[in-house]
């Protein structure tokens, strides 16, 4: 996939100074300076004049504070809404939105005839076409936009591949087709669809689709009396830097405040003995194969798209709800927060038995940016056991 390093250097500044100022409890009082702090020069380089270019990070500011988008016409002052913010339980479907004043809606015709055209005389490209949309002029083929119903046709003809087909880069990413072009070309989700894979954040070149972060309602948990658990994903080794050992992110997540880190392979552990169980009982004998997974992003996909396979999951609960639900059985007044590498396990601790067990998700670059606003140094810190080994 895609990687655009400007696009992440302003999501990661726009996490770490919400996270800094939620720290401080400066959210209120200061949140209004942030899109002159993160957008400080006075010539654009990305947007037409660096207005629109705040207007976009203050629109990413509201998703970091777990907040849905401002809808059009509203104008409230970000300092308006902190409060609704620090009121939430957690972020709320839709986890994956577009940023309407950042998406450049695109404005590209799909099918267009390239230099490789050699005007040809069996011209199948015209003769192919149900709208009569592509003319020889000229010495070559052209698309008339105006009639062109983008079928396609045209393109599987050319003997010499003249004809390139352009997709916008979001909606070549989605799979399913949950990603759609509205009537003024800008791009819409379709939700019914989508499986929160988080494919299209990573494709779009303009930074035009994110998802809301859990942040500021994190920060606000360890503020609070009762004990808040890191519960992190087996793939965390490396991910906080090369060299941090799982003893030192354990003594971090102490010193911003967590009771203890909890490694998910206990719980992966626990799911992989159960569905094995279940795949010597029930296959071949009652269904013909079973599909495991802890992803809920393939899970949604069997779930919407491939229904008629669904009967042949498993039904375990992920590592992540497991995981969730051992720490709680043991300590029924913590609070436990997964730290992941995925968006979709966002939308998955929504679900009723997940959200019983799991009070927050953060991924990992949330979280090295809540580090970072904390100056806490990973690699500085000397290792520390956990309280469950």
């Amino acid at each position: 996939m895609e990687h655009y390093a400007e696009i992440d250097k302003i999501k990661l500044a726009v996490y770490e100074e919400v996270a800094r100022l939620a720290l401080q409890d400066q959210l209120k009082q200061r949140i209004d300076e942030l899109p002159f702090l993160i957008v400080e020069r006075e010539q654009p380089t990305s947007r037409c004049c660096v207005y629109h270019e705040r207007a976009v990070v203050t629109e990413r500011i509201r998703l970091a504070m777990g907040l849905d988008r401002r809808k059009r016409r509203e104008t409230e002052r970000l300092s308006e809404v902190v409060d609704q913010a620090l009121a939430l339980d957690r972020p709320e479907e839709p986890m994956i939105v577009v940023i309407e004043s950042a998406c450049d809606a695109c404005p590209i015709d799909r099918f267009m005839v390239t230099d490789a055209c050699r005007n040809c005389m069996a011209h199948a490209c015209k003769n192919v076409c149900p709208k009569q949309a592509v003319v020889i002029a000229n010495q070559r083929a052209y698309i008339d936009q105006e009639r062109c119903i983008e079928c396609g046709k045209c393109a599987q003809v050319c003997p010499f591949n003249a004809i390139a087909e352009v997709v916008r880069p979001c909606m070549r990413a989605c799979g399913i087709g949950a990603i759609q072009g509205y009537r003024d070309r800008k791009t819409i989700i379709d939700y019914r669809k989508c499986v929160s894979c988080g494919h299209c954040i990573r494709a779009c070149p303009f930074g035009a689709i994110a998802d809301k972060s859990a942040i500021v309602q994190v920060i606000g948990l360890l503020k609070k009396e009762e004990p808040v658990y890191a519960s992190v994903a087996p793939s965390f080794i490396g991910q906080f830097g090369r060299g941090i050992a799982p003893e030192q992110l354990r003594a971090a997540f102490r010193q911003l405040g967590f009771a203890d880190m909890i490694e998910v392979a206990l719980g992966a552990d626990l799911v992989a003995v159960k569905e094995a169980h279940e795949l010597i009982n029930e296959v071949p004998g009652q269904k013909p194969f079973a599909i495991t997974t802890c992803c809920p992003s393939f899970r949604t996909l069997v779930e919407k798209h491939h229904s008629k396979i669904k009967s042949n999951l498993f039904d375990s609960q992920s590592p992540m709800v497991l995981t969730g639900q051992l720490i709680k059985e043991k300590l029924p007044r913590a609070r436990v927060v997964f730290i992941g590498p995925c968006v979709a396990k966002k939308v998955e601790a929504l679900q009723s038995l997940a959200r019983e067990a799991i009070d927050a998700v953060l991924t990992f670059e949330e979280m090295m940016a809540i580090f970072k606003a904390g100056e806490i140094n990973l690699a500085a810190m000397e290792s520390c056991r956990g309280e469950w080994e």
